[in-house]
Formats: C-alpha cells, structure tokens, sequence
C-alpha cells in the first residue's frame, strides 16, 4: 500500500479569502430565508426568482466551510485547547448578548441562559454542535486519513457520496437521516473530502472548477424554478423546491468542491492581503453574532418582509446595505471579542490546561508498548 506524506504546513490566503465570502453568504442566506424574503413575492415572479437565485448562490457556504476546515488542518494536530477557546469564544457571546438584554430589561427567560452555558447540549449553533462533536473525533479521523491510500480514500468517498448525495436525490428521501446536512456525519463528510483534496489535489475538477460550479448553480437553480412551475400547474405534486438546493444534494457538494480549488489557488498580495488576514480570524464569530437567538428574533426574523413593498432598485439597494451592515457591525464586535481574548490571554490558558489534562491522560492511561 502506498500513501502520500502529509503536505507541509501553508498558509491559504486564498481560503481565508473563501471563509469571509462563505460567512458573507451566510449572513445573506439568513437574511432571505429567516427574514421572510423567501416568501414574500407571488411564485416564479422576476423579484423572487432573483431571490432564489441569490439565496442558491449563497446555500453553498455551508458546505465551503467544512471543506475548507479539512483542507487547512490535513498533516496537522488537532489541539483541544482551540477547541476549548472555540466553545469559551461561543459561550463569551452568547453571555454578552443575553446580559445586555437582561440589563435593558427585555425579556429573557431561563432557556436563554441555559443556551449561554449549554451551548452544545441545546444546540444554540447547529454548526457549532456539530463541529464540536466532530473535533472531538479528530486526533483519531486525522490518523485514520493519513494511512489510506488513494484508491481506499477514493472508495470510502466514493461510498459515503452514494449514501448521502446520489441517495437524497434518487429517494428523494432523507434515509441516513442526515437531516438534509444539518448533521455531524455531513459536516465528517464535508471535512473528509477537504483533506483528501489536500493529499491527493483536485484532478480534473481543479481544471474545470469553474465550469462545474456554474454548471452546478445553473442545475440547482433550474430544477428548483422547474419544480415550483410544474406544481403550479398540478403536474407534478409532493416533491421539494429544494430537491437539488440541499447540503446534500450533489450540485451543491461538487460546486463547493469546485469553488475551493478556485480559491486555493488564489494568490493575493498587498493591502488586500493584509485585510484578508487581519479580518479572516473573525469570520466564525459574525456567525456566532447575527445568529444569537436573541438578536436574530429582534433584528433579522420576519424583519426584512415589510421590504418587499419597495419598488425593485430600492429593495435591492437596501437589502444589500442592511446585509453589509449586519457583516461589518458583526465583525466590529467580535473583533472587540477577540482583542479581550487576547489581552486575558485565554489561548495560553487553554494550552496550558491542555498539557496538564494530557500529562494526567498519560499517567492514568500510558502509551501501549510497540
């Protein structure tokens, strides 16, 4: 059997470039989808046909990240103590928001505090639960993924894309129940295929990523339009919008992988450069903001309806600032987040736990002699 080294440690300017573009989509998916755009217009008219093409554009960030996470942590050790930051970063803004609604006197109730401490266990972030779950997984998967080959990585991929992809769209029915992505063993999916496209590359999908991920847009749009126009006419019936617009769907599995090779070789300099990474550490945490379930109930849930009264340009020109709004004021705050971090030192608090948990892990449970 032979297998490829894992590739030396680099910095993907371009991925940090792709995870503030992918956080950028997301705020916009939310905005469409919890803030009622989604179906505020009559059926197949030009304004909602323009925000469902937007919002397919942008259903593809979810699967960019997991893919981008595998891709960046391939030949490398995952660290509980970020882990631990992770979680701390999550639980840091949940508290703030939730006391500062405490102190102006709106109303909160206990399962909001218990979504401040419990994050996982509520499930406050879907992502986050499911990252969480599967970080933990991690020290072992890694290992796992460096020893197989190419030809066993492919048909473990291969196996798991028939299970989860091929089967939504031929069933038409959620048999894993994977809960259309929103599940760990999606996001293992997700983070499985970056790391194999890290040790082996892209193949003919780097050569052609571009036209796969318009092909796959265009498909997941069409078919999406195309359902929705045969309902209306009662020739068809029981079958979703969503049919190829879910996470799992394969159009949006492939575009992803198509628009991470774009991007990973993507080369940036400059000042661009220097803004990419200063503001990609704080991409997850203007999701962590715009989705406290606080925040999204007062700014963003049903909030964007009374929109679509206003003539087209105005509800374009509109919709997009009160999206940069929520990205850049999102950013704002959570960098304020990260310099508190940085000036308590909680990173080299969380090594330092780490070393201690793994000194006692190794006394109660010592290394196996080879």
């Amino acid at each position: 059997m032979t297998t490829s080294a894992p590739p030396a440690k680099e910095r993907f300017y371009g991925l940090d470039l792709l995870r503030l573009i992918s956080m950028a989509m997301i705020v916009v998916h939310h905005c469409v989808t919890h803030g009622g755009l989604i179906a505020a217009f009559p059926k197949l008219s030009p304004t909602d046909l323009a925000f469902q093409f937007i919002n397919c554009i942008a259903y593809y960030a979810v699967n960019l990240y997991g893919l981008v996470s595998g891709y960046v942590m391939c030949g490398t050790e995952p660290k509980l103590s970020r882990l631990a930051e992770l979680w701390l970063q999550v639980v840091a803004t949940s508290l703030a928001v939730t006391a500062a609604y405490a102190i102006l006197g709106k109303q909160t109730t206990l399962w909001h505090w218990l979504q401040v401490f419990l994050p996982v266990t509520t499930n406050t972030y879907w992502y986050f639960t499911c990252y969480f779950g599967m970080f933990l997984l991690l020290p072992f998967l890694n290992r796992l993924l460096d020893s197989l080959s190419r030809r066993d990585f492919l048909l473990m991929l291969g196996a798991a894309v028939l299970m989860f992809c091929v089967e939504s769209v031929v069933v038409n029915k959620d048999c894993f129940r994977l809960n259309d992505g929103y599940h760990v063993f999606w996001i293992i999916m997700l983070y499985v295929t970056g790391y194999y496209l890290r040790r082996f590359g892209f193949g003919r999908i780097g050569r052609h990523a571009l036209l796969i991920y318009l092909s796959t847009l265009l498909i997941s749009f069409g078919s999406g339009v195309l359902i929705k126009w045969l309902t209306a006419r009662s020739m068809i019936s029981g079958v979703s919008e969503a049919w190829l617009t879910r996470y799992v769907s394969p159009t949006l599995y492939f575009g992803a992988i198509a628009q991470l090779a774009i991007f990973s070789r993507l080369r940036l300099s400059g000042w661009v450069k220097r803004a990419v990474v200063f503001l990609s550490p704080l991409a997850f945490g203007v999701y962590l903001i715009h989705e406290q379930p606080l925040l999204r109930d007062t700014l963003i849930a049903k909030k964007f309806i009374p929109l679509a009264q206003l003539p087209v340009l105005s509800l374009f020109g509109l919709f997009l600032l009160i999206v940069l709004g929520i990205f850049g004021g999102c950013l704002l705050l959570e960098w304020v987040r990260h310099r508190v971090f940085a000036l308590v030192g909680v990173r080299k608090h969380m090594e330092r736990l780490e070393t201690r948990v793994r000194k006692w892990l190794d006394r109660k449970l010592p290394q196996d002699v080879q």
